[in-house]
């Protein structure tokens, strides 16, 4: 009895095996396109676009500095590009094939890339992102609530209030005697006295 029990842990596990391998090919080969890649190397890449952080993906071949190719990522959606090898023209200047399709940002399996340009190899291409001005509202938003919001209301910054002390009255211009500031006048004396001479 130990050698069936022995023998059948190990068909279990050899099955349990087949199966998790046969599980990840299906992955791999229906098209598994999650946000940082497969996790090796496949030339396969997936930019998600965000409110603050909407793409702008372009293609250049490095040989001439010529923009090939690109395109806006509208936000809430992504874009999955795959290259393919001598899948291009058969010149040498476009012999790679490059596959892509812009899908829902949740969705990660069963994509096809329906969409394909021949391109460079790839030692003379090059993907550049841009970031696009922030923030950028998703499509299905901007369509909702086009013409049913009143304008966003701006918080004003009103300046400080001064107060500022009156003004000291000007100096009156001493011009006639008696007045504040006049130098001062000979005091008349009475008549019945008369000043020492």
């Amino acid at each position: 009895m130990p050698g069936f029990l022995a023998t059948s842990t190990f068909v279990r596990r050899t099955r349990l095996a087949i199966l998790l391998a046969g599980c990840v090919g299906a992955g791999v080969l229906s098209g598994c396109y999650t946000e940082g890649g497969p996790g090796y190397s496949a030339d396969q890449h997936v930019y998600v676009s965000r409110p603050w952080q909407p793409y702008t993906i372009t293609l250049h071949d490095t040989r001439t500095g010529q923009e090939f190719w690109s395109r806006d990522v509208p936000v809430g959606k992504k874009l999955v590009v795959s290259f393919v090898e001598n899948q291009g023209t058969s010149d040498k200047y476009t012999p790679d094939l490059m596959k892509w399709a812009v899908v829902d940002e949740e969705r990660e399996t069963s994509i096809s890339l329906a969409s394909s340009i021949p391109v460079p190899p790839a030692n003379a291409r090059r993907l550049e992102t841009v970031i696009r001005t922030t923030p950028e509202l998703p499509e299905s938003m901007v369509q909702t609530t086009r013409g049913t919001l009143a304008p966003a209301k701006r918080a004003t910054v009103r300046p400080p209030t001064v107060i500022v002390p009156p003004a000291a009255p000007a100096p009156i211009s001493p011009s006639a005697p008696g007045e504040p500031g006049a130098p001062e006048a000979p005091i008349p004396l009475p008549e019945s006295v008369t000043p020492n001479r």
